[in-house]
């Protein structure tokens, strides 16, 4: 689809639904790593840094840095108001639908986890859906390479669209 003369991807997230997602007090990340040094490990720790409670899952682990981990999203001790998801793509989808049927309506499948079954399948189950985005673009304050990468993908057009250019009729 082309909006003001750009070319629009159909699922192309929107700001609104990353700072709804991000508006949310609790989180699981799925993924999180044993060694410590992978991104879901450090969505985690930024995660509760900027104050929000997270759980960690990995079903490989009961204990990942000190903290508690869990094997599975129906393993937590409460239920979470988003997941962000970073697995390798083709886990992606499996973990959308554990997510639904755990009740969690929103899910925030990291970039290098990113599939297109998984989003179209989170989108079917009714879950607000962020596909393909790298968290540390969002959760501010945003910082080193991160806010370089922003600032450049602001400079070229390719940030969430803002709410308005989603509605507008493609030109023609």
């Amino acid at each position: 689809m082309v909006v003001k003369g750009k070319l629009i991807m159909a699922n192309q997230n929107r700001q609104t639904d990353i700072q709804e997602f991000l508006s949310q007090k609790t989180f699981a990340v799925v993924g999180l790593s044993r060694n410590g040094k992978e991104f879901s490990n450090a969505i985690y720790n930024q995660l509760k840094n900027a104050g929000y409670s997270v759980y960690g899952v990995n079903p490989h682990s009961a204990e990942i840095a000190g903290e508690p981990c869990y094997p599975d999203l129906s393993s937590l001790p409460r239920k979470v108001d988003g997941v962000v998801i970073v697995v390798p793509p083709i886990l992606s989808e499996a973990i959308v639908r554990t997510a639904a049927e755990a009740g969690i309506k929103r899910v925030w499948i990291h970039q290098g986890a990113a599939s297109m079954r998984a989003a179209e399948t989170a989108r079917k189950l009714g879950m607000s859906v962020i596909d393909g985005e790298c968290l540390f673009m969002h959760l501010n304050p945003v910082k080193g390479g991160h806010a370089f990468h922003r600032w450049m993908r602001s400079l070229v057009g390719h940030m969430p669209l803002a709410d308005h250019h989603t509605t507008q009729k493609a030109d023609t």
